[in-house]
């Protein structure tokens, strides 16, 4: 239930309680993404955008009702922040993600093929969705659908309850996947490698990103 803030060694420069300066940020908290001098995270219960000064964790901003409309959430699990500042927002509740501009403004709401539980910046102003369904939906940065991978299973290029997700600087993206006890990594080029625990280095293995024709 707080805000901490690391330094490069380790060391705590700010420890803040939830209830002290910013009420929103308590167990109803999630995914936190850095942009500059800001942190963005998003609050479930309240259905709320917030952000924080970086160096101190004070909230800065609170943004967004709870509902269908422009600026609105319904359990709102995830954000991350484009290259051109837009913050964009994993909508769970009305399956969609939510972007608004730097200045908090909601500037669009793409539609998604399932509720999203994750989001993540890719290449070039890319953005990957993590769906409940267990596939990743790729859109480009003007909301256009683009692939799709993943999908329900134990085997290779196959996710069960997966829950988060980064892409690295190489554009490999990195799923939790929490149902197989496993980090799944996907490149680039098609392959995908599972990382376990303990296990050797991983392997690829062959998989297909399938091509998105219909999110509805």
């Amino acid at each position: 239930d707080r805000l901490v803030g690391y330094d490069a060694a380790g060391g705590v420069w700010f420890d803040r309680p939830a209830g002290d300066g910013h009420p929103d940020f308590g167990p109803a908290a999630r995914g936190l993404a850095a942009a500059g001098d800001r942190l963005y995270g998003v609050d479930v219960a309240n259905a709320r955008l917030l952000g924080y000064d970086a160096g101190s964790g004070v909230l800065r901003q609170r943004l967004g009702t709870a509902g269908t409309g422009p600026g609105s959430f319904l359990a709102p699990l995830d954000v991350d922040v484009l290259g051109d500042g837009r913050r964009v927002v994993a909508d769970f509740g009305n399956r969609r993600l939510a972007l608004f501009d730097g200045d908090g403004n909601p500037v669009a709401r793409w539609p998604l093929p399932d509720r999203p539980v994750a989001v993540a910046r890719g290449a070039d102003d890319s953005v990957l969705a993590l769906l409940a369904d267990d596939t990743v939906f790729v859109l480009d940065r003007r909301g256009t659908p683009m692939a799709r991978f993943g999908g329900f299973g134990r085997g290779a290029g196959e996710l069960r309850m997966a829950s988060d997700m980064a892409v690295g600087p190489d554009g490999r993206v990195w799923v939790t996947d929490r149902g197989n006890r496993r980090v799944a990594i996907f490149a680039p080029g098609g392959a995908e490698a599972t990382a376990t625990a303990g296990s050797p280095p991983p392997t690829s293995t062959p998989t297909t990103l399938r091509e998105v024709v219909d999110v509805a």
